[in-house]
């Protein structure tokens, strides 16, 4: 929350400042300036913009970072294909029939076998995912189904080691782009969480937009 009061704030006094210059000016007896323009700054510091004005947790969170934002980015970046209990399948980045237009890539999670725990994706964050014991936390994806009636996905806020700080599950069972939503409340506090989801049938799933924000 304390980085969209800044931001609100830095916006705020760009707009005072502009509007006070543009007033010596024309009083100075130079060119007349239009009342339609203004001016504004904003330095993207420390991931800023990434997710807009509100408390963005999940980096990458639609697949779309490329080596044209920064170096070495792509669309995986932050994300990691997780397996546990034996289980083990495919994760591809695929751009056939996208949620839309402005969010063309997705990722495509192929299910071999789910093994005892599901198969999945976990997304590290803004350098770690800050969590706080008794706070709960929206989470929402879209997703649709390549096959099958019905995928069960786990949905988890963890450890670096793996330690379960709070879940909730989520039955994914459309063949169309569909919003899943679910809130989870956290039990520990940490600085450098980690979001997992996990899926726990076989054929395979499409998910879009992983988010998970606090709930203010």
């Amino acid at each position: 929350m304390r980085k969209l009061s800044q931001l609100s704030l830095l916006i705020v006094l760009c707009f005072i400042t502009s509007k006070a210059v543009a007033q010596r000016g024309a009083a100075g007896g130079s060119k007349q300036i239009s009342p339609d323009l203004f001016g504004i700054f904003f330095e993207d510091l420390s991931y800023a913009a990434d997710g807009g004005l509100y408390a963005e947790l999940v980096q990458n969170r639609s697949f779309e970072y490329t080596p044209a934002d920064k170096k070495g980015w792509n669309p995986l970046t932050a994300w990691d294909y997780t397996t546990e209990g034996f289980g083990y399948g495919e994760l591809s980045v695929e751009s056939s029939s996208p949620i839309n237009v402005n969010n063309p890539h997705y990722i495509k999670l192929t299910i071999s076998d789910p093994g005892q725990k599901g198969i999945g994706v976990t997304n590290e964050g803004y350098d770690g995912i800050p969590v706080k014991a008794g706070e709960q936390y929206n989470f929402s994806l879209y997703a649709r189904l390549m096959s099958a009636d019905q995928i069960p996905l786990t949905v988890s806020l963890r450890g670096k080691k793996g330690e379960v700080y709070g879940e909730a599950s989520i039955v994914a069972g459309a063949k169309d782009w569909k919003k899943y939503s679910a809130v989870i409340t956290a039990n520990t506090t940490d600085a450098d969480a980690r979001l997992v989801v996990l899926a726990k049938r076989y054929p395979g799933i499409g998910h879009d937009i992983a988010v998970s924000t606090k709930n203010f």
